[in-house]
């Protein structure tokens, strides 16, 4: 009897703690998505909801205020105000920072007579789309707006009258920001300023360029908004410093430039903005556009038990090494004109991951014209068979400068090339890179859309391409005649390209580096360092009628073909990491803290000893990632003597110069000019002396 009062004393324990750990493992399930997380730029967020949607904000910036995160999209198309361009008397000032359910106007209401379309006098405020706790999370911040020169006499800061310039640059526009007049008002959520655009386009300057939401052009009125998705103006809050314009506002318009626009125009879009503390909580997410954080409105606990690791800390090692990459890591490998190259992570394949150049690194022709195609119009055009391309061909080349091996005999110099940006003697794109980073490389089977013109018995598919300008259409071609080639660097295909437009939205678009723009050599070519332009895929058109038509991403987004000779098309590369030696040093992924490898990252050059006239010198640069030195000798200068100082000694002159940089003295010993005519004449005594005796014998 008493064992079996114990035996179900035990068994009643044991349910119990079953049944306790039932009720508890949801709780434990739903905080382990949890996470404390420090929100970088670059980081992708859902914050509150607009017409029942999540909202997707980027960090695009930091400053004095804390992070400065933009509106993904453009949620919605309203007029700026009545009258004036001053944003403390706005419209969507007020709408913005309200969370009622019908907005208190403090003046004039954005109804039908005081907006062209799309008035919003009714609609509930923007702050009712946000939970009382994630409303906490944002802060309120005291910023500056430009005014027009009629209010001067309201301006609480500034000097002078906002420039106006009529290029619409982004540089030329902030010129003189600092200084203009302005009026300070203190938000919730505002529309960006001139400023705070600068700073995003210095990071980020394809995402200048915002599209709408759906549901932003399914509720807009105006027949601009609901005929044409790329009519994708955006306001900025700042007004126009002239006081011709005293109702009109900034604003971004389509190709990226800042403009203005009346104050009443309900066509141009809302692309709000937020300031955030750093710290945050995140129920799920990576951060990045296709995966982004859902941050955990204030008062809902971190999951993260006391000691437990970051995601960063995890991969680290003893020694401080660590090898992961995720999508949307950044990583900075190989040195193109004296720049490191920003590589971003798109894809993560059986491959490995897929890395894509974070910008177009140079302007080059796909394919250049002449030589020993297979087909005369390749002769005139260039061909568009990625596989006996010149692009490719450097690509894979670690040759340094001078001639090299082309596969159709067609050396891509400018002649052959459109007449611009030739690289037949230009050093091969592989030399670019420490053996320890090409180490890093994995070379790969690529898998290519070819022309009808190249298909032999290796080639895939059963019919040639056609002509699609729709990513998404185009890149869904599994019937299409196709080659495979062993590359180590290549650029993407359509496919490939298609992933990143799902995964990264924006990023498709590309702008140049620096020095590729300055490098540039095509006279049409848009020297702003903002503007994105269009660069090479691998994919060749495949009818027969097109084999010089290699496919291009546009500026805006699209699918193209361009002729292969082309040079004004920019080079986007990307490679395959191999994880198998690929080790990273430091860097957390971020794109303002790319990783770094196992490989050198070097600096300037510096002279650590200065070379003397006899003795060399030696010149140093020092790596980030690991602080060794790479020195290289510099040339011994040689002795610079100065005037000579000459004093006589017995019958000779002695003739000694000091050398400037050393102290080193130069002696030399000569006759003194009366020794010599004395020797002289000794010497014609003693000759005549001669001569007498002779003659008297």
């Amino acid at each position: 009897m008493i064992n079996t009062v114990v035996i179900s004393v035990k068994f009643t324990r044991r349910l119990c703690a079953l049944l306790l750990c039932a009720l508890l493992l949801p709780v434990w399930a739903c905080r382990a998505e949890q996470a404390d997380i420090t929100l970088r730029k670059g980081n992708y967020i859902t914050l509150g909801s607009y017409m029942g949607r999540p909202i997707v904000w980027r960090c695009v910036g930091e400053d004095e205020n804390g992070l400065l995160l933009i509106s993904r999209d453009i949620l919605c198309f309203k007029s700026y105000g009545f009258a004036s361009g001053r944003w403390d008397k706005s419209f969507l000032r007020e709408w913005l920072n309200s969370a009622d359910a019908s907005v208190a106007w403090s003046g004039p209401a954005p109804d039908a007579a005081n907006t062209d379309s799309n008035a919003y006098d009714a609609e509930a405020g923007f702050l009712t789309g946000f939970s009382p706790e994630e409303a906490a999370l944002l802060k309120p911040v005291t910023q500056k707006s430009v005014v027009n020169s009629r209010d001067a006499a309201d301006a609480s800061v500034g000097e002078k009258i906002h420039v106006y310039n009529s290029s619409g640059l982004l540089a030329d526009t902030i010129q003189n920001y600092a200084d203009a007049l302005g009026i300070m008002t203190v938000d919730r959520v505002f529309c960006p300023n001139i400023a705070q655009m600068e700073t995003m386009a210095s990071f980020y300057p394809s995402e200048v360029i915002a599209e709408p939401t759906a549901a932003a052009v399914e509720q807009s009125g105006n027949a601009k908004n609901a005929e044409n998705r790329s009519n994708n103006y955006y306001w900025l809050r700042d007004g126009l410093g002239n006081s011709e314009f005293p109702a009109v506002a900034r604003c971004i318009f389509p190709n990226g430039r800042v403009l203005f626009s009346d104050v009443n125009d309900g066509s141009i879009g809302v692309r709000p903005a937020i300031y955030l503390d750093s710290r945050q909580t995140a129920l799920s997410g990576k951060g990045y556009e296709a995966s982004p954080y859902v941050i955990a409105p204030a008062g809902q606990s971190s999951a993260l038990a006391k000691g437990s690791p970051t995601r960063d800390s995890a991969r680290e090692t003893a020694q401080g090494v660590f090898s992961s990459v995720t999508e949307g890591d950044y990583l900075y490998m190989g040195t193109l004109y004296d720049e490191d190259i920003l590589w971003r992570c798109v894809d993560i394949t059986p491959n490995g991951p897929l890395m894509l150049s974070d910008r177009i690194l140079s302007f080059r022709a796909f394919d250049a014209a002449g030589g020993e195609h297979n087909d005369p119009r390749r002769n005139e055009r260039g061909g568009n068979c990625w596989e006996t391309s010149t692009l490719r061909a450097w690509l894979n080349s670690a040759e340094g400068e001078g001639d090299k091996l082309w596969p159709s005999n067609n050396p891509p110099s400018s002649e052959r090339t459109g007449g611009v940006n030739g690289y037949s003697r230009q050093s091969g794109f592989m030399t670019f890179f420490t053996p320890e980073e090409l180490n890093c490389v994995k070379p790969s089977w690529v898998r290519t859309v070819i022309n009808v013109l190249d298909v032999d018995e290796n080639t895939v598919g059963v019919r040639a391409e056609s002509m699609r300008r729709n990513i998404a259409v185009a890149a869904n071609s599994p019937e299409a005649f196709a080659g495979d080639s062993w590359d180590t660097f290549f650029l993407l295909s359509i496919s490939e390209a298609q992933n990143v437009k799902e995964s990264f939205g924006a990023d498709i678009l590309a702008v140049p580096t620096p020095e590729a723009l300055n490098l540039n050599e095509a006279s049409s070519a848009d020297k702003s360092a903002d503007i994105t332009v269009s660069w090479w895929l691998r994919d060749a058109d495949g009818q027969e009628a097109d084999p010089f038509g290699v496919r291009v991403i546009t500026q805006d987004g699209w699918v193209d073909r361009d002729d292969a000779f082309s040079s004004n098309v920019g080079v986007r590369p990307a490679f395959y990491l191999n994880m198998d030696t690929a080790a990273f040093v430091s860097g957390s992924g971020a794109y303002t803290e790319p990783y770094r490898l196992n490989g050198h990252s070097y600096g300037e050059w510096f002279t650590a000893v200065e070379p003397g006239c006899a003795e060399q010198g030696v010149r140093r640069r020092i790596c980030a990632v690991c602080g060794g030195a790479d020195d290289e000798p510099l040339p011994a200068l040689g002795h610079s003597f100065g005037k000579a100082a000459v004093r006589s000694m017995g019958i000779f002159t002695v003739s000694e110069r000091i050398c400037e940089r050393c102290g080193i003295a130069r002696t030399e010993k000569r006759l003194s000019p009366p020794a010599l005519i004395g020797g002289a004449v000794l010497l014609l005594a003693a000759l005549i002396w001669a001569v007498r005796r002779m003659i008297r014998k």
